[in-house]
């Protein structure tokens, strides 16, 4: 594999571990605030 290769592996798993980080902290806000209003 070519070094630019190995870059956009990582550029696209960092991506999208970011991403699911980020949909999972906003389903657990909405959560948050289920919880609260009842």
């Amino acid at each position: 594999m070519t070094i630019t290769g190995m870059i956009d592996e990582v550029y696209v798993w960092t991506w999208k571990r970011i991403r699911i980080e980020k949909l999972e902290g906003k389903n657990r806000e909405q959560r948050e605030l289920k919880r609260t209003e009842n």
